[in-house]
């Protein structure tokens, strides 16, 4: 996005310059490979992803992030490293994590986080958040200290959920699934899927 690139070779053979194409996608066959190249000139933060709709729904994406630049929609309190956290997230200790390095496993130490399997299973206690393809729902609750949250997968694509300071992490989580956290200390918590993040897949929870 943001961009259009040329196709400088294909297969390791250089294109000469004056048949070199000027796109925004191209198809990639198996075992094909291709050069691309852009000039960076448009500063912000763009997506770059498969266009086979289903494949980049489960996750088949990045970003070209220019330096200094934060993405706009849900994904921007996630997405700087360095930036210090809102005053009212008072447990966000710590910088946000790149959603890319991410770690599919719980973080060491964190030994609250159950994974529940959901399939024709009763409902459980606390409060319950589906995740639909592409978003939560709800989006933003308020629970007192103590709860348990579980979210429980109701779409039909891969889905995993990390809190934006690493207190949880869940597993990959198929259909059907489900991820439980209980929310002892008081603050506000964000999160977001790990392989739909950067579409505005994000979340709060608020523990009062």
């Amino acid at each position: 996005h943001g961009h259009s690139f040329k196709i400088v070779a294909t297969d390791g053979n250089p294109i000469p310059e004056v048949a070199q194409w000027t796109k925004d996608t191209v198809l990639i066959a198996p075992g094909e490979r291709y050069d691309l190249e852009l000039v960076a000139d448009n500063p912000g933060v763009w997506m770059v992803h498969c266009h086979i709709e289903h494949h980049m729904a489960n996750g088949m994406m990045t970003v070209i992030a220019y330096d200094g630049v934060k993405p706009s929609g849900p994904a921007a309190d996630l997405f700087l490293q360095n930036e210090a956290p809102p005053a009212s997230d008072q447990n966000l200790s710590q910088p946000a994590h790149d959603m890319a390095n991410m770690d599919e496993g719980a973080p060491a130490g964190v030994d609250e986080t159950t994974t529940v399997p959901m399939v024709d299973a009763p409902a459980v206690d606390g409060v319950v958040i589906e995740m639909v393809d592409d978003r939560f729902r709800p989006t933003a609750v308020e629970v007192p200290a103590g709860t348990a949250v579980t979210w429980v997968n109701k779409g039909r694509n891969w889905h995993s959920i990390a809190s934006g300071d690493a207190a949880f992490s869940s597993p990959k989580l198929g259909p059907g699934e489900g991820f439980s956290f209980s929310f002892e200390v008081p603050g506000v918590y964000r999160y977001f899927c790990k392989h739909h993040g950067l579409q505005g897949m994000a979340g709060r929870i608020t523990v009062t």
